[in-house]
């Protein structure tokens, strides 16, 4: 699909990568679940869209309503202690529906109504939310999910503590520009970090790793992620506020295999595209 209107990620990933440009598989669920199951609050039908956004495929989709919250993470990356702050007055987006938009209420929460979902390239339907902050003292969050998946949590950061993390390596983060957030964890227990797991981005731009040395701090080291396995693929080329862009990232894990190996990311601008990915032994 093009950059004026590809589909991505949910709360974790799925298995089904693609180095195209058509859709890529959608994001997983918080729980790094496959999300599958019947949302109990779909109402009415709409038609079915192609994929690249162009001539319906027909048949027909039910809407969805769904429910979340927007946090902010006071640690880069987020540790046992971090802390979730939810924030008030963002606009919720359906990237892909322009007509389902919320506010987040005093403790963060939305509720989107009447969604209609895109299918992606196997077929499922998905939906991609966005939240948009209210000043670029923060940047705003991306998430795709399974319709029907349940609720959705779209965590961010402060860009003051996104500037700490990176800049004792010389990084500086551009609200005109998207960012990607990888978490990379063990199949088995996705309470795990992956050591050692790099992150290669198509598009100009750096990725960060969390340390083992100095906590709260990334660094561009070539041994890839610390125990934690977070990434930071900082200032990706985003395109325009609506449609955004797109970035495809591959991952390699010594001695194992990321499922997904390779995807393609949705990217906004001032805004941080969140991907989960799970390691085979």
């Amino acid at each position: 699909m093009g950059a004026h209107r590809l589909l991505l990620l949910i709360l974790g990933l799925s298995p089904g990568c693609a180095d195209s440009a058509a859709r890529p598989p959608p994001l997983p669920c918080p729980d790094g679940s496959s999300c599958i199951g019947t949302n109990p609050t779909t109402i009415g039908g709409g038609t079915v869209q192609a994929p690249d956004g162009g001539t319906p495929t027909g048949g027909s989709l039910a809407r969805y309503n769904l429910a979340g919250s927007v946090v902010v993470l006071n640690q880069v990356p987020p540790t046992g202690t971090v802390t979730r702050t939810g924030v008030t007055g963002w606009t919720i987006r359906a990237v892909d529906d322009l007509s389902a938009t919320a506010m987040t209420g005093a403790d963060g929460t939305f509720t989107l109504t009447g969604v209609l979902p895109t299918l992606a390239d196997a077929g499922v339907p998905v939906i991609g939310v966005r939240a948009v902050p209210t000043s670029r003292a923060s940047f705003g969050a991306y998430r795709e999910l399974r319709a029907g998946g349940g609720s959705v949590t779209l965590e961010t950061f402060g860009s003051e503590r996104v500037l700490e993390s990176v800049a004792g390596q010389g990084g500086a983060p551009s609200a005109d520009l998207g960012h990607v957030v990888v978490q990379i964890a063990e199949a088995a227990d996705p309470g795990v970090g992956v050591s050692s797991a790099v992150v290669s981005a198509s598009t100009a731009s750096t990725t960060f790793y969390d340390s083992d040395l100095i906590p709260g701090q990334l660094t561009p080291s070539i041994a890839g992620t610390g125990r934690r396995g977070f990434a930071l693929v900082l200032n990706v080329p985003a395109g325009d506020d609506t449609n955004g862009s797109t970035v495809t990232l591959r991952f390699q894990v010594p001695g194992a295999t990321p499922v997904p190996e390779a995807m393609t990311v949705r990217v906004f601008p001032n805004t941080l595209s969140w991907v989960t990915v799970r390691v085979a032994r």
